[in-house]
């Protein structure tokens, strides 16, 4: 039975994975923790994990967290595209523009000043290799984890340019454990490749359009074009199917895992984050049942 149940003196690991939009659940499965007396010990995160545990590990306030990205205005987001060839040839977000905006809610902050510790996954471009930042600048790590392909120009750092950390460890379960967590506790937000496919459908039919894509296709082809949500379906899709197989090993290696049901909200629609924290905290208070 996928409850909680542990020894308080144990060392408890939170895992945050990838998951865009959806991953906001990621708040309220931690708001849920703070209410059941759930201290975390270490925080791992790939892609938007990596984004919301930086922001938790750096005061241990997850109010905080949730006012950050409850204020932020994601239908701007779209400013942050330079709409050069130069840079659309590698992807549609630049890098300065995204440092500056992650810097805005982030700070410039180092590892060692984090209230939690905290390790952050990113993935080599050239080779596939798993990075992993446990010190240095959480910026820079942060804007390297969250580097989807296509969508985020890749970040060179030192001699390598990496992207998204899910790409080579969408849920670092294995990362908590080797900085010493004994009980892992894993926030999950990548549903199956065919509950994620037929919620696609659901959304496409009943004519849900995601307010960042909209904003995207307005900047660079014109209201009316319709080809860019396609070609990200797509894009998204393959790699889902991919990152899914990686998750599945990955959830037996945890003792408590949280899934909230989240499929129907877009891989880029940041602006239902108030419906993504709410299914986080739904999905977090099943698995509290009977220990409150």
């Amino acid at each position: 039975m996928n409850k909680y149940s542990k020894d308080r003196s144990q060392k408890t690991g939170l895992v945050l994975g990838l998951g865009a939009a959806p991953g906001l659940a990621h708040i309220g499965v931690i708001k849920v923790l703070e209410q059941n007396d759930v201290r975390v010990d270490i925080v791992s995160g790939s892609s938007v994990g990596a984004f919301i545990g930086a922001c938790y590990a750096k005061n241990r306030d997850v109010s905080e967290v949730e006012e950050l990205f409850l204020n932020t205005d994601w239908k701007r987001m779209a400013e942050l595209i330079d709409p050069k060839l130069s840079v659309l040839s590698k992807g549609l977000l630049s890098g300065q523009k995204v440092k500056e905006f992650l810097e805005s809610v982030i700070g410039d902050v180092e590892f060692k000043d984090l209230k939690i510790p905290l390790a952050i996954v990113a993935t080599d471009l050239d080779s596939g290799e798993e990075v992993i930042f446990k010190e240095g600048s959480v910026l820079d790590a942060v804007r390297a984890s969250i580097s989807m392909p296509a969508v985020f120009v890749p970040v060179k750092i030192g001699n390598r340019y990496l992207i998204d950390g899910g790409s080579s460890n969408p849920l670092p379960v294995d990362v908590v454990k080797e900085m010493g967590a004994e009980y892992v506790i894993v926030s999950n937000i990548v549903p199956s490749p065919s509950q994620r496919e037929t919620s696609l459908k659901k959304r496409k039919n009943g004519g849900d359009r995601e307010s960042f894509l909209n904003n995207v296709k307005e900047k660079l082809f014109g209201a009316e074009d319709e080809s860019l949500p396609n070609m990200f379906d797509v894009l998204v899709q393959s790699l889902h199917v991919t990152e899914y197989k990686i998750v599945e090993r990955k959830l037996r290696e945890a003792d408590l895992v949280i899934t909230p049901e989240i499929a129907q909200i877009g891989t880029l629609d940041f602006t239902r984050g108030k419906e993504a924290i709410r299914k986080g905290e739904e999905a977090a208070r099943e698995v509290f049942k009977g220990n409150e």
